[in-house]
């Protein structure tokens, strides 16, 4: 698995990120379950780039991570645009598995409820 992950970052995670656009688009339906981190849709720019600080790092790739988070936050139009239905199971691990520090996590659980309003 590391050898793979390794073979699709070898450009850096702003490619990795880039390919993911046109899925987005083209979803209607998402069904998201992550245990153990904020999906990459609702997190913030910081945990973003926490996280893909993190994998550059593991993975020894070029550091991009100002483009990677760019690339990230570019998937959050989709929360808003079109006529999308997203159902997101974030484990309880997600809310303790600490990317950036304290500030980092509060500003994302925040984020988090705040991405998409409640349906009625």
């Amino acid at each position: 698995m590391w050898l793979e992950w390794r073979r699709t970052f070898v450009a850096g995670a702003k490619t990795h990120q880039k390919r993911s656009l046109p899925l987005h688009e083209r979803t209607p339906n998402f069904r998201i379950f992550q245990p153990a981190t904020v999906w990459g849709t609702l997190q913030t720019a910081d945990y973003a780039a926490a996280t893909f600080r993190q994998v550059i790092d593991f993975l020894q790739i070029p550091d991009d991570t100002d483009e990677a988070v760019a690339m990230r936050m570019q998937r959050q139009q989709f929360l808003y645009k079109g006529d999308r239905r997203f159902s997101v199971i974030l484990g309880e691990q997600a809310l303790y598995t600490n990317y950036g520090g304290p500030e980092v996590m509060r500003g994302s659980s925040t984020g988090c409820w705040r991405s998409r309003p409640f349906p009625d």
